[in-house]
């Protein structure tokens, strides 16, 4: 299953967990497990896409509890 995740982001496509877990016919805890081992092998990187609050803040660092949800979807990227 690891060469099979790898080959799916190798098309530079988007696809979820459930995307992936559909592919594979698995459930999403067995995609994480995979995902978490090809991230901590130095296959996989996680890329984190923030969409912005559209400014008027200190930013997210600026202790301000902030309570905009500015996280956008999750992708991973092959290192090697």
């Amino acid at each position: 299953m690891l060469n099979e995740i790898l080959e799916l982001l190798k098309q530079g496509k988007t696809f979820s967990l459930q995307d992936i877990a559909e592919t594979m016919n698995t459930d999403i805890q067995d995609v994480k497990v995979k995902i978490d081992y090809l991230e901590r092998n130095h296959y996989i990187k996680k890329v984190e896409l923030h969409a912005g609050c559209g400014g008027g803040c200190r930013g997210c660092s600026g202790g301000s509890g902030c309570s905009k949800d500015t996280n956008g979807p999750i992708m991973w990227e092959l290192t090697k």
